[in-house]
């Protein structure tokens, strides 16, 4: 017998096998309905055998052979860095490099073989990196970002220190764009420097009449530019890279230009508009009443004509509540909008007023028609009149019980004179009592003339600078004592 035909044998001999079985199943479940349909196309018992085949390899042979048929994903990925002289092309060995893995938190470091060439394992196929190398005689490189990716040179280029120098000082002029470009030599002038990659040098801040000004390039400072920014003039921003002069020409800003606008939206606590509400606006700088509106439906007050600088809001609302912002900067034709909320009004049992009676302070008389000048920190809110009996009253919200207020109490015939107003509770009886004292030929009630100089008045900071006011004077006699405010 041939060894086909012993195949042969074999194979009916399963098959029968196969059959045998089937016939002893299908007593209990009918299943040649399945098996007929399938036979009339295909042996079913082939099937079988390849189903078996398949779960055999499935289980056992798949785990064995799999990792040489289908490969899984590589725990690291291999990059590469090459160091060259930027001069030369001349590959840099036994250099260290330090990678910081951004979104990895962790730090590699190797040095690079004689070709200049350092490899590093990273977790994935494709990394962003902070790259650092210090090497001695080049320029140094801390924390350049790049992106690596597996399998791929990333070549760097290192500059040696000092061939660069005449090119690392650059002197800067800013003048007007006009006939002559005359220097801008009566204001300050401020320049401030960008890197498309590495460290920016110091903005410069000084006087014009100090021109040129000087800029030294940091070694890792690439693509170097320089913005000048000085009062009434159009900013402009230049490329500084590799020149050794640079001049700004500044164009003046139109007269509708040099001055801003700023629009102040008041709301209530509840987000809805606040109209006819008072809004001051005050000098930053001097605490100054610059400007005063009353708010429209929309809740704004619009002030125009501006100069640029910064500035303090104080809005007030006919209940007493008091909201504010600070140091508001406005810029030259452009509109500063600014939003204010108040707080919320409190049940009229936890509102404060402050409660003032004006007496003559020589026969205790009560004045009528003195007038108070009512400020909190600096900043004005009313003025009140007093009544025949002398008395004054303005309400405060409890929402601004934390406040200080401070009245100038004056009146035609009498000196005026500052107080300190304590908060009483709004149920009061008993008023803050306030003495003027008559005018007479000893008591004009001019106040004393400050006339103070300086031995300076510009400079780089830190700067010492001395204050005289021996030229001071007051009308009504002779300066006693002299004193010194420090604001920041």
């Amino acid at each position: 017998m041939s060894f086909i035909d012993s195949v042969k044998k074999f194979y009916y001999a399963l098959e029968d096998r196969y059959y045998a079985v089937l016939d002893k199943i299908n007593r209990y479940i009918p299943i040649y309905k399945v098996i007929d349909p399938i036979d009339k196309y295909v042996p079913s018992f082939m099937l079988f055998v390849i189903l078996i085949f398949l779960l055999i390899f499935w289980f056992f042979l798949l785990p064995i052979i799999g990792p040489f048929i289908f490969p899984g994903k590589p725990e690291f990925y291999t990059v590469s860095v090459k160091l060259i002289d930027a001069e030369t092309g001349d590959p840099l060995s036994d250099v260290g490099i330090f990678l910081k893995l951004v979104d990895y938190n962790k730090v590699l470091e190797e040095k690079t073989n004689s070709s200049g060439i350092a490899t590093f394992k990273v977790p994935a196929e494709k990394v962003d990196v902070l790259l650092s190398v210090s090497v001695d005689g080049y320029e140094k490189i801390k924390e350049r970002r790049l992106v690596l990716i597996a399998d791929t040179l990333k070549t760097i280029e290192l500059k040696k220190a000092g061939i660069y120098f005449a090119e690392n000082k650059t002197d800067i002029f800013v003048v007007k764009r006009s006939v002559g470009s005359p220097k801008i030599e009566d204001r300050m002038i401020t320049i401030t420097f960008t890197c498309k990659r590495g460290t920016p040098p110091a903005t410069i801040n000084k006087h014009g009449s100090q021109q040129p000004f000087e800029v030294v390039k940091p070694n890792d400072c690439e693509q170097l530019s320089g913005t000048a920014v000085a009062q009434g003039f159009k900013p402009q921003t230049l490329l500084l890279e590799g020149k050794k002069t640079v001049i700004f020409k500044l164009e003046e800003l139109e007269a509708n230009e040099r001055k801003g606008k700023m629009a102040v939206t008041v709301y209530e606590y509840d987000n809805s508009y606040a109209n006819n509400v008072i809004v001051r606006l005050y000098d930053a700088k001097t605490a100054a009443l610059v400007a005063q509106k009353t708010t429209d439906a929309s809740g704004t007050a619009l002030f125009k004509d501006l100069w640029p600088g910064y500035y303090d809001i104080g809005v007030v609302a006919s209940d007493g509540r008091i909201a504010t912002k600070q140091n508001v900067r406005v810029n030259a034709g452009e509109t500063a909008n600014v939003n204010i909320t108040l707080p919320a009004p409190q049940p009229p049992e936890q509102n404060k007023k402050l409660f003032f009676k004006v007496l003559n302070a020589n026969t205790h008389a009560p004045i009528h028609n003195a007038i108070a000048f009512i400020y909190t920190n600096s900043h004005f809110l009313a003025e009140v009149r007093t009544d025949e009996n002398g008395i004054g009253s303005y309400a405060v919200s409890a929402s601004n019980a934390d406040k200080n207020f401070r009245a100038l109490v004056s009146h035609p015939n009498f000196v005026s004179k500052v107080v300190d107003l304590p908060l009483l509770s709004y149920d009061a009886t008993q008023p803050t009592v306030i003495e003027l004292t008559p005018r007479d030929q000893y008591n004009t009630g001019f106040a004393p003339v400050p006339i103070i100089t300086a031995d300076k008045y510009f400079g780089q900071a830190p700067l010492e600078i001395t204050f005289d006011a021996s030229n001071s004077f007051d009308p009504d006699g002779t300066i006693v004592t002299y004193s010194q405010a420090h604001t920041q």
